[in-house]
């Protein structure tokens, strides 16, 4: 969408770097598209709630990055990640994830805040606003706000650079963010 709340220009600026975007409709879309080379971009996850939909999610190839998940697609996705609270998203990163270090100083508002509940090794950024662990060989990013990577939050400080950082790891990225 082009609105001010919409991810147009992000889709965009991935596009205009050479990454395949490929905009699914619904979780068969997904499927259809997924591979092992391929980023998994999954948004606006209070729209799904059926299991079985999070259950062929979980079961595709391919990495994750979970924007603002609701607490359902979360557990599914990533059952090692807790929520921690809410942070002034934003600062410096104040941890070695290349691209929250190469992004640097943010500025995007307030945003849910993770931890690990296991003993999986999980990198924390932005006081956990920003989580990252690789499990079975997939890396999987969980970020607290979807606020950066909006049309109007690209303006925001260190938001651009971030948000591609972010959704341009791959050279094909599958945008899911259902609307219904």
């Amino acid at each position: 969408s082009t609105s001010p709340d919409g991810a147009h220009a992000l889709v965009t600026l991935l596009e205009d770097q050479g990454i395949d975007v490929v905009v699914a409709e619904d979780v068969d879309g997904v499927a259809a598209a997924a591979r092992p080379d391929t980023l998994i971009l999954i948004a606006q996850t209070f729209f799904l709630l059926d299991t079985d939909g999070l259950d062929r999610l979980a079961g595709l190839p391919g990495d994750r990055l979970l924007v603002a998940p609701a607490a359902r697609t979360r557990e599914q996705l990533a059952p090692a990640i807790r929520l921690d609270g809410s942070v002034r998203f934003g600062g410096q990163p104040g941890c070695d994830l290349r691209e929250a270090v190469t992004s640097g100083d943010v500025q995007f508002g307030i945003s849910d805040s993770y931890r690990s509940d296991a003993d999986l090794p999980v990198t924390r950024c932005y006081d956990g606003a920003l989580v990252r662990f690789t499990e079975s060989g997939r890396t999987t990013t969980v970020v607290g706000s979807s606020d950066f990577m909006t049309n109007a939050g690209l303006l925001g400080q260190g938001s651009a650079a971030l948000a591609m950082n972010l959704a341009g790891t791959h050279d094909r990225v599958i945008w899911f963010a259902p609307q219904r």
